[in-house]
Order: C-alpha cells, then sequence, then structure tokens
C-alpha cells in the first residue's frame, strides 16, 4: 500500500451479520478507489472472524482493479488449471458454467460438486479464495460456504479423537472419484509423477489458533489407515456431520458481489441449480429425436437429424431447441410420440413470425427461464418470448408466462448432469420426473401451447368483431 492510499479516509462502510455462526455482508465501499490501511484491517478481521465476507456493489470493477483489491488480503496465487485465465492477467481464473473439457462435454459437473477447500494438492494452500460475480443465473448457483471451526467444536467428543491425529493424502483427483471425474484432470493426474501432498485432517488456523475440519473431498487419495473408497465414506459421513444449516450460509449472487472465503476455517460448494438459457456450439456431432408442432400442441416423432459440429442450440440446461428451426430435440426417444409424422423437410424449415404461430426468431418457446436471456454474438438481440399482434401491423407484444407444471424436457446422462444435448448411449426413457407426456398421440403440450392458444383466442373475437361491424 502507497503513501497515498493511506492517507485516504475511511469510506462509509457498513458491516452486517449474516447468521450467528458464519457470514457478513459489506455495503458503502468502491474497491475501485484506493482503500486506507484502517478500512483494509477491518475487511480483512471481518472475513476471519465471520468465514466469509460479501462486499457488495462492485459490479464496476475492471479485471485490474478486481487484482487489486485481492491483494489487500494477501500475495495472490496461481490456479492450478492454467486453461481458463484473464488476458494478461494469469492470476485471475474465469469459472464458467460454459467451459468445456478437451472431449466436449461440460467442465464442471453438478454430480461431482462436494464441500471442499482449495488446493489441498498444493504444499501452500490459499488462505483465501475470492469470487467475484460478473454474469448470474436467473436463480439458483448460490455458493455455500460452512464454517468448519465452528462445526469442529460441535462434534461428539469420540470423533474428534478418532480424527485428531489423521492426515491426509491429496492429488489432482481421488482415484476412487476418477470414473465420473473431468478427463483432462484424471489424465493430468494419471501422467504426474508428483507424490500426494499430505495434511492434517484437522487444521489449526495460524493467526486464531481454533481447529477446523480441513479436507477436499475429490482430492483425497486417502485418510490414515483407509483405502481410497474407505475415505470417500468416511468423509461424506463427515461431511453430512459438519455441514448442519446453522454453521452454513447459501450466498445467492448479485451481479458485482464480492464474496471472500478464510479456506483455513472452512468449506465450500459450488450450486448448480439454476436456470439461465444460453447458446451452446456443439463440439461434437449429434444424433437427435425432434418434436414438432401442429395447432396448439407438441409432438414428438422417431425422427431423428444429426446436428452437425459448430451448429448451435439454445438451452436452459433442462429444455433445448436447435437454433435455427426452433424444433426441440432429445437425445433419446420419447416414450409418448406422435402416430404420423410430417415430411423430413418440415423438420429444417425456421419458423417466420408471418405464420402467426411463432415467437421471436432465434425461437425459444420454452419456460420462463429462457426468457431475457443474454443477447447473443451472431444470433441478433434477446427478444422475450412474443406473438404477433394482429392489431399492430405484426408487431412484437412482449409476454412473459410462467413456468407450467409437467413439461418434458431434455433427459439427463447416468451421473445426472445434462449440457443441453446430453452424451451417452442411446436409449428409452422418460425424462420428465413427474411423469409428463401423453400418449394417444404423442401431444406434448409445452409452455408455448398456451401462447397460441392465446392468439387463436385474440384472432377469432378480432375477427367476430370485425364481421359484427361489417353487418
Amino acid at each position: 500500500m502507497n503513501d497515498v492510499s493511506a492517507m485516504i479516509p475511511t469510506q462509509a462502510m457498513k458491516i452486517e451479520k449474516v447468521k450467528e455462526h458464519i457470514g457478513a455482508i459489506v455495503t458503502g465501499i468502491d474497491l475501485a478507489q484506493p482503500i486506507d490501511a484502517a478500512t483494509q484491517k477491518k475487511l480483512y478481521d471481518t472475513v476471519v472472524e465471520n468465514v466469509v465476507l460479501v462486499i457488495r456493489g462492485q459490479e464496476h470493477l475492471t479485471p485490474g482493479q478486481l487484482q487489486a483489491a485481492g491483494e489487500m488480503f494477501g500475495e495472490l496465487m496461481e490456479d492450478q488449471n492454467r486453461r481458463y485465465l484473464v488476458d494478461r492477467l494469469p492470476l485471475i481464473s474465469v469459472l464458467d458454467n460454459r467451459h468445456f473439457d478437451s472431449k466436449g462435454q461440460p467442465a464442471k459437473v453438478g454430480a461431482n460438486a462436494t464441500w471442499h477447500t482449495d488446493h489441498t494438492n498444493q504444499e501452500l494452500p490459499p488462505k483465501f479464495t475470492i469470487l467475484y460475480a460478473v454474469a448470474v443465473p436467473d436463480k439458483g448457483g448460490a455458493t455455500s460456504v460452512c464454517n468448519a471451526r465452528a462445526a469442529y467444536e460441535a462434534l461428539p467428543d469420540d470423533l474428534k479423537r478418532k480424527i485428531a491425529g489423521a492426515k491426509t493424502e491429496n492429488t489432482l483427483i481421488s482415484s476412487a472419484r476418477m470414473a465420473t471425474g473431468n478427463p483432462d484432470i484424471v489424465k493430468a493426474q494419471r501422467e504426474t509423477t508428483k507424490p500426494p501432498t499430505v495434511h492434517p485432517l484437522v487444521r489449526t488456523h495460524p493467526e486464531t489458533g481454533t481447529k477446523a475440519v480441513w479436507f477436499h473431498k475429490s482430492k483425497t487419495e486417502t485418510v490414515t489407515g483407509m483405502s481410497p473408497e474407505e475415505t470417500q465414506d468416511f468423509l461424506q459421513d463427515l461431511t453430512d456431520q459438519i455441514t448442519q444449516p446453522q454453521f452454513c450460509y447459501a450466498h445467492e449472487y448479485k451481479k458485482g458481489d464480492l464474496l471472500i472465503i478464510d479456506d483455513r476455517a472452512s468449506l465450500h460448494k459450488a450450486g448448480f441449480d439454476y436456470d439461465h438459457a444460453r447458446v451452446v456450439r456443439l463440439v461434437l456431432a449429434r444424433t437427435a429425436y425432434v418434436s414438432y408442432r401442429i395447432g396448439n400442441k407438441v409432438y414428438w416423432t422417431r425422427h431423428r437429424v444429426t446436428l452437425k459440429k459448430g451448429e448451435t442450440v439454445i438451452t436452459d440446461g433442462r429444455m433445448t431447441a436447435r437454433s435455427r428451426c426452433a424444433n426441440r430435440v432429445e437425445e433419446v426417444p420419447q416414450q409418448a410420440t406422435s402416430e404420423s409424422e410430417p415430411p423430413a423437410a418440415k423438420f429444417e424449415q425456421p419458423i417466420h413470425p408471418a405464420t402467426g404461430t411463432a415467437v421471436a426468431t432465434p425461437p425459444v418457446p420454452f419456460e420462463s427461464a429462457l426468457l431475457n436471456r443474454p443477447s447473443v454474438p451472431g444470433m441478433g438481440p434477446a427478444l422475450p418470448l412474443s406473438l404477433v399482434d394482429p392489431f399492430g401491423e405484426g408487431t412484437w407484444t412482449p409476454i412473459s408466462p410462467g413456468p407450467l407444471p409437467g413439461v418434458c424436457g431434455v433427459g439427463k446422462n447416468k451421473n445426472g448432469s445434462n449440457p443441453g444435448i446430453p452424451p451417452g448411449k442411446k436409449g428409452k426413457g422418460n425424462p420428465c420426473s413427474n411423469g409428463g407426456g401423453s400418449g394417444g398421440g404423442g401431444a406434448v403440450p409445452e409452455p408455448g401451447t398456451w401462447l397460441l392458444v392465446a392468439s387463436g383466442l385474440a384472432a377469432m373475437y378480432w375477427k367476430t368483431r370485425h364481421r359484427f361491424v361489417r353487418t
């Protein structure tokens, strides 16, 4: 810190505690401006005391200002994953649900998410983790943090004695988790010659002297005296005892939030319960079954199309449509299919507003999670679901229908992930958890159905009124 920043007075900062054991929220501070020494110390002490600190209202920060803000809490270290870094600022990594591994699958999978502290396979792991919200989902996607210090104090005495001298051997990924792990991480672990890094299972905080359970389940090869498989079961049981609600805080992000976690006294976990429409460009060709619309119904078919490498699809993670023609696609055949299908050429025809039954291009006639998606480069502006207005010479009238229950979406693969067009073997199945979908012709209503019904009723009223006036 230079002399100039040391002379700037403390800003009008306000700190509000979230829960008894964990969490504090800071407002009234601008991290783009120089921060005086007293404020820096107050922020640091608040993180240590409350385990996790949220600084609101920082959406205007540049990457350079973000790095400078992080440096207030100590020397920054490089992320061991070097694939997703900010240009010219290699100390800042990018976390994005749109990242893919070398095989074209999502780099982060919800089924692989575990409670953990960061970089336990390093000799000198970080003391803080700092997360900055650049883009946030419509809902969900929280980061959950557990006060492992308070949770350790609440453990039964016999369990404390059992883990008191235990050691963990840490690698890039446990051999017991390789079958479902990110293939790039698995490959790196198999090729490394570095021996496992050993750490105590119970860590003493260097500043407070308190103890906390400290581990990364996915990276822990063994706990003293246990096999890799026994280790995973033991750590899951230990996690269940530690992550009690009174010790945990799930932070739902707002854009511009800066989240700071004291890794020496906590475990944290990423949330995968978000809905957010996005365009996915396929890196591998896929064969998919398609649906089509007649009137106010959507019909699943046994017609298969090849989604070419490089083709784009619109998805919210559960429902997926081809961006060029709005056909819903599913990699596994549906139980409810139509008894008759249109000509194959129909499946390739784009939907145009002139038909009176379409939505804005690119078409996204799905749940409300697909409303107001961000604009997509090369695909035009992001429009909400709309109807053609018969009174306004074809202009668009935005509407906002709510999500409907019992709507079939894209099926899930074996590990429960869903990257839009899921990988895996073809097979029969019904992706609707509530048994949705109908037989007898395979008509499957979707939210777009209600849009079409509304437009039909409006058109009928207009025509009836027009005839009445003329007579």
